[in-house]
This record gives C-alpha cells, structure tokens and sequence, in this order.
C-alpha cells in the first residue's frame, strides 16, 4: 500500500502474515525517491535501498549497492521522478503517465501527445534535452525552472515573494545585458537599441494618428507577452506571473526615485501606470469586433519555416555574436523568429511567408533560449485556442 511518504509492507513468517511494517521514502525536490528507511525486527532503524539518478534519469551503479531483505520488490519500483520502473524484458524503461522513457538514451520510446506545440524540437526528446533547467513530469510538456507545481492552479504569492522573484529577474537582465553588450559587436548593439524602442515607437504613431484603439491593444499585446513569458520562465499562474510584473514595475519606479527624485519618477510612475492600466485594457475593451483579425482555425506553424540557407545564416552570424538573447557562445543555434510566427498568426490572421523566410526575419539563439522562448510561445498558444474557442 503506497502512501505519499513511502509505502506499508506485510510482515510475513512462516505461520502467514503477522502485520504490515511501514516504509519511509525520502524524495528530493524532483521527486525522486532517494532512500527507503523501516525498523527492523530489533527496533533499529535499517537501511533498504538507497537510489542516486544522473539529470537524466540514469541510476548511478558501482555504490551503495546495500538492498535489505525487508524490501518490497513491487513498491521499490518506484524510483526516478516518483514513476514506475518497468523491468519487463530487460527494457528498463520508466513508466511516466503518458509515455515510456528509456533513461539511458535519455529519451522517450513514444510522441509527445502535445509534439505539435514544440515543432523545433524531437517529439522524442527530454526535457529539452536540458533536464537542469527543466523537467517533465507527466510526458505531456516540459515545465522551466524545475517546477510544474504552479503553472495552474497554484497557491497565491506573497508581495514579498513576488518582489523577490522580479529583483532576481532584474539582476539576471542585467547580467545578461551587459555580457550581451561586450560580446555582440557595435552594430549589433545599435540594433538591439533600435528593437528595445520598437513598441514604445508604434505605440507613439498610433497616438499620434488619432488611432488609441491600436496604441491600446499594441501595449496590452506587451503587457500580455511580458506576463506570458514570466509565467514559463518561473512556473507560475497568470495571477502570481501579473504580481511579480507589478512588482518589476515597483522596483523601476522606486530605483527611478532614487537617481531621478520624487517629482520626476512620480509622473514616469503615472505614466507607466496610465500605458498598463488606463490605456491598454479599456481601449481593448472598447475596440471594436472590426479592429481585430478573424480567426477561423488555431495557430499551425508552416511548412519550411526556416529554410537550410537560414539556418546557415544564423549559425555564421552566431559565431561572430552569440545568442542575442543572453549572449553565450554555442557550437550550435536556433534561427529565431524576431517576430514569433504563432503572434503573428494571432495578431493579423496571417502570416508573410516571403517575410518568414528572410534572413532579416530571424536570429540566432542558443538552446537554452530557444527552448525558454518556445515554452513561453506553447503557453500562449494554448491561451489563445482557448480564447478563440479551439479546445
């Protein structure tokens, strides 16, 4: 009988069974069970088995080989990720909810039922192949930051949590930047100063046409992309995802304070509240069905999206620059979208294909990123169907 904390055995003699014993688990943070721990005959606390896995799921041999008589074959089959070994015909597979997985290829020996979400990767891969950084679960999709737990449903935040959540993330931007900055050449850094000031530019011509319904749904369309991507990089809901957002924008106006003084960073403040909250959701609401793209079927990525010239340019380019988004260097990168294709399908109901395969469409981006961005991409196309009724 298995419990969340380990599981209860028979005692068995000779005369039949004489009661149950019960079997603690540790597990650690992925739910790997680690050591099994009961009391023996003589009351002592006695080892049966203890589990070390390599990130991919492989079990560490050559040590702590000590397995007790008092273990329960079935239940001890529970090891890497809490799931089921399966010892069938010498297989060694695990059993994990949707598929089998062999953790010695470090892959899945079924698809990945949501493959069509994550087209750039082997619907046979694990976890990215990055198990440091992610995990799955349940076979279905892989969840960043090592936690599944709050993508949903999850508890509330605290502000406290929440601001310590956006003051890491500010840091790590930073960081990030600043490497970026000495690895990218000069030109690429004017550029990447051209990108930063794309939507604030678009969002100024529309107000300066008259067009506040556009400049509403260009800054609802960030907000909504900014809260998009703090939920898959941190495993959050949308709820805990806009907290640690407003949180960010706390720590801009407070460090604003600081450099600028009050007057000054009081009317910035003012002015990033009215573009978040007074601008953005009221003139969405208030835009007309007409200003919006008609949708008639979910979001399917396009044959050839990226073509073998394509992904030669990025690897040149690559070499030279590193990944645009963190500014590693990397023997191998990813032709990125600037602009992702599933945004621009739900943003204008099409997508330019002459566009899609340019070389000034794209950039090179390094595994991790690109992984990160396609999660963030996954999620917010999954909002979307269920926005337009495609579930």
């Amino acid at each position: 009988m298995s419990t969340p904390e380990g599981y209860a055995t028979p005692t068995v003699t000779p005369s039949g069974v004489e009661g149950y014993r019960y079997v603690y688990q540790y597990k650690d943070h992925l739910d790997n069970v680690r050591l099994s721990y009961t009391k023996n005959a003589a009351g002592s606390l006695e080892i049966i088995e203890e589990n070390n896995y390599y990130p991919f799921g492989l079990q560490h041999k050559g040590y702590n080989n000590t397995v007790s008589s008092l273990r329960n074959s079935t239940a001890q089959l529970l090891g890497f990720g809490g799931k089921e070994e399966q010892n069938e015909l010498g297989l060694n597979w695990i059993d994990i909810t949707a598929r089998n997985y062999d953790p010695a290829l470090g892959r899945w020996m079924n698809l990945d039922p949501l493959a069509e979400q994550m087209r750039r990767h082997s619907p046979y891969n694990f976890a990215f192949d990055n198990p440091i950084f992610f995990i799955d679960p349940d076979g279905n999709m892989p969840c960043p930051n090592g936690d599944c737990s709050n993508t949903g449903n999850g508890g509330h935040l605290s502000p406290m949590r929440s601001m310590q959540i956006a003051a890491a993330r500010k840091v790590k931007n930073i960081y990030n930047g600043v490497k970026a900055l000495f690895n990218r050449s000069t030109k690429q850094n004017v550029a990447a100063v051209f990108n930063s000031f794309e939507t604030p530019v678009k969002v100024a011509t529309a107000v300066t046409d008259g067009n506040l319904s556009e400049a509403g749904n260009i800054v609802n369309e960030s907000i909504e992309s900014n809260i998009a991507q703090i939920s898959a990089e941190e495993g959050l809901n949308r709820s805990n995802a806009v907290g640690v957002m407003a949180a960010g924008v706390a720590i801009d106006v407070g460090a604003a304070i600081a450099t600028d003084g009050l007057i000054s960073s009081v009317t910035k403040g003012a002015g990033l509240v009215d573009d978040a909250v007074s601008i953005g959701p009221k003139t969405k609401a208030a835009a007309s069905v007409a200003d919006k793209p008609v949708i008639t079927a979910p979001y399917k990525r396009p044959s050839n999206a990226t073509t073998p010239s394509m992904r030669k340019y990025v690897n040149e380019v690559g070499k030279e620059s590193g990944c645009v988004k963190c500014g590693n260097k990397a023997d191998k990168y990813f032709a990125g979208h600037k602009k992702a294709l599933v945004e621009e399908y739900y943003e204008t109901g099409t997508i330019d294909k002459t566009k899609m395969r340019s070389n000034n469409a794209i950039q090179p981006e390094c595994t991790t990123c690109s992984s990160q961005e396609g999660a963030v991409m996954s999620r917010y196309s999954k909002q979307k169907k269920k926005e337009h009724g495609f579930n």
